[in-house]
């Protein structure tokens, strides 16, 4: 009997776990080929800008959708992994590192605000965490980029900071920090609003209701 009760929940469990690992691996390799493709359709027009957005959407959508604490970690690890054989002016090992700590901070604001699993349901707390991570995913990789002996790159890497007329590393980092902030943010409200579950079983919800209303119909008696 002891075999027959605790079988189900042990199933359940590992199905659920499978199907997380397999949504890391899919928002991963997302991130990866629209990052790219973003890179090489806009060149150095805004280099490296739509990364946030594109991290923003997908890591957002990756906790709204498995709700599992440190899926955004386990995200930048894998994807951090992958820009190791992407060509950069500055280490690659850099890219690995901003994008982990991009994840991490993302899961511990999630952590912070109580259960990890509520905290992936709560549109704010997810925007919260989003824009956060986004904060540090800058301020690490600049950070790495200043003071790892490639700071003459900072002003000449976009061509957005040129039509901005940014000519300083202390005004790249407030323009990516502040672009970071605003695209991690619309990002995730993206996510949230249309890959949620909890949206998505709402409307389900709506349609089967109104599938199944129809007019009344009159019976004699």
């Amino acid at each position: 009997m002891a075999d027959s009760t605790e079988r189900p929940a042990a199933v359940e469990y590992s199905a659920s776990r499978t199907r997380a690992i397999a949504l890391i691996g899919l928002f991963s390799a997302l991130y990866i080929l629209l990052a790219g493709i973003a890179g090489s359709m806009l060149g150095t027009v805004a280099q490296g800008y739509p990364e946030h957005f594109i991290r923003g959407l997908l890591m957002a959508a990756l906790v709204v959708r498995t709700r599992k604490m440190w899926s955004a970690t386990i995200m930048g690890f894998v994807s951090g992994l992958a820009f190791l054989a992407v060509p950069s002016p500055y280490s690659p090992v850099f890219l690995l590192i901003s994008t982990v700590t991009s994840g991490l901070v993302f899961d511990l604001v999630l952590i912070a605000g109580g259960s990890y699993s509520k905290s992936a349901q709560s549109r704010f707390k997810v925007m919260v965490g989003s824009g956060i991570s986004g904060v540090a995913e800058s301020v690490s990789l600049l950070s790495l980029i200043t003071f790892g002996g490639f700071s003459s790159i900072l002003t000449n890497f976009s061509g957005l900071l040129k039509v901005l007329s940014v000519s300083t590393i202390a005004g790249a980092w407030i323009v990516d920090i502040v672009l970071n902030i605003a695209l991690s943010l619309l990002g995730s409200y993206i996510a949230f609003k249309y890959i949620s579950p909890s949206r998505r079983d709402q409307r389900k919800k709506m349609d089967t209701t109104n599938n199944n209303s129809g007019p009344a119909k009159y019976t004699s008696s």
